[in-house]
């Protein structure tokens, strides 16, 4: 396994002003529903928009409480409905006594770019601690490992967006970011203890792939900017100069039609009572 320094772990690729804000909350389209529906629930979450969406759905007995690293994301507390709560964590850290066996459902999402060495089993370790027994775990990931460019016409040229890609997966692995976790999460929620109910995989509708495209682009542009200020990418990831001729040209590309895509992946796994 690879051992991760504390600069990698600290390193996150996009950053935490409005244009991301954005950017999320159309990720937020491509949620998978789940239903659980038992009133008195608690229900702990790592993505905030969804559950401003869950608000509007579930009893208003229902506690609903989001998590991050950072706040700076979050609305204004005046604007959230009556049972939802906002607050900062670090799921890396040492589960809280008051956050263990707390939670009925958890729901994480997009730990696509924390993940370090291929290592799921501490993170999975403290948000299981948080579950109820009999409480269940909903993972939703994107698989970064199938990012792929994707054309309504064979003629239409991918080079510039096949460049693209290759060289952020190799930025990310030198920065200790794997994928190959990804497709097997369902193994690694057995391996910590936890019963899958359910595990699939997602891919983009044709009405949407457009959107996502464009939103996987504004994510990969901010990756650039972190990569070249920071040091280390690959190849055109290097340099600010050569990732902005690179991101140019790929621009052209998706004008012509090429575009950007890739799956979601979702497991269910419940807590053994």
């Amino acid at each position: 396994m690879a051992v991760v320094e504390a600069s990698d772990r600290d390193f996150y690729m996009l950053n935490r002003e409005f244009r991301e804000s954005a950017r999320k909350r159309v990720n937020c389209s491509f949620s998978p529903d789940i239903n659980f529906y038992d009133d008195g629930s608690n229900y702990g979450l790592f993505y905030r928009c969804w559950l401003l969406e869950l608000a509007r759905e579930v009893p208003a007995s229902w506690t609903l409480e989001g998590f991050d690293i950072s706040a700076a994301q979050y609305p204004a507390v005046e604007y959230l409905p009556s049972n939802v709560s906002l607050k900062t964590l670090d799921v890396y850290a040492k589960t809280s006594e008051d956050l263990i066996g707390r939670f009925d459902i958890v729901h994480i999402r997009a730990f696509t770019v924390v993940v370090r060495g291929e290592d799921t089993a501490s993170l999975l370790k403290n948000v299981i601690a948080m579950l109820k027994p009999g409480g269940y775990l909903q993972w939703d990931e994107v698989d970064a490992g199938s990012f792929h460019p994707e054309t309504p016409r064979a003629s239409i040229s991918t080079q510039c967006t096949d460049e693209l890609l290759r060289e952020w997966k190799n930025s990310c692995a030198k920065a200790g970011m794997g994928f190959v976790w990804i497709s097997s999460l369902d193994d690694s929620f057995t391996s910590q203890g936890l019963e899958v109910v359910d595990s699939f995989r997602i891919a983009h509708r044709n009405d949407l792939k457009k959107a996502f495209s464009d939103n996987w682009l504004t994510a990969l542009e901010e990756a650039g900017v972190s990569f070249t200020s920071r040091g280390g990418g690959s190849g055109p990831f290097a340099t600010a100069d050569g990732f902005r001729e690179l991101f140019k040209n790929v621009v052209k590309e998706t004008r012509e039609g090429a575009g950007i895509a890739l799956d979601l992946i979702v497991v269910l796994g419940k807590k053994r009572a």
